[in-house]
């Protein structure tokens, strides 16, 4: 996957640099969050804001990445994103659903198990949203139809008391 770095540096004209990096993003291939996570720890020197994005399926090892930039100082921004379909398994009939990052695949009918799927997902949610926020980062949850770079000026603009 792409990797994009830019050094950290504060004011208005940065903020604007880095919404429009983040705008011109697009996902590609499957990655880690772990992994860019800990990279963003290398190569940090000095006490900054992480934002990281992802589904956070791997969320076990990225938490603790997390949870160590925090630790060094950082403000560690969590943003969530994940499609309606993952929290709703809308299909009907039976279904063959394929992991794209281990593309092993499963046989459902989506009537019989959305139920129980919805809770086990919102348990999860609630259990990883729990998590980041006990350590002290804050957390949004967007779906993949919401804009980043919308949300991120929204939160940031936020953080500074500027109306957006």
């Amino acid at each position: 996957t792409d990797t994009h770095y830019l050094p950290p540096r504060s004011g208005h004209h940065h903020l604007t640099l880095f919404l429009s990096q983040v705008a011109r993003l697009t996902p590609n291939g499957t990655t880690a969050a772990a992994a860019g996570l800990a990279r963003a720890a290398s190569l940090l020197k000095r006490r900054g804001l992480i934002v990281a994005v992802s589904d956070f399926y791997d969320d076990g090892e990225a938490l603790v990445e997390m949870r160590r930039l925090s630790r060094m100082g950082h403000e560690v921004l969590v943003v969530q994103t994940l499609a309606e379909d993952e929290l709703t398994l809308p299909a009907k009939g039976a279904v063959e659903f394929v992991d794209a990052e281990t593309n092993r695949t499963l046989v459902v009918q989506p009537e019989l198990a959305r139920s129980a799927y919805q809770a086990r997902v919102t348990e999860w949610l609630r259990g990883f949203e729990a998590a980041v926020r006990r350590d002290g980062m804050d957390y949004l949850r967007i779906s993949t139809t919401d804009v980043l770079e919308t949300v991120l000026r929204r939160y940031l603009s936020s953080r500074a008391g500027v109306a957006g």
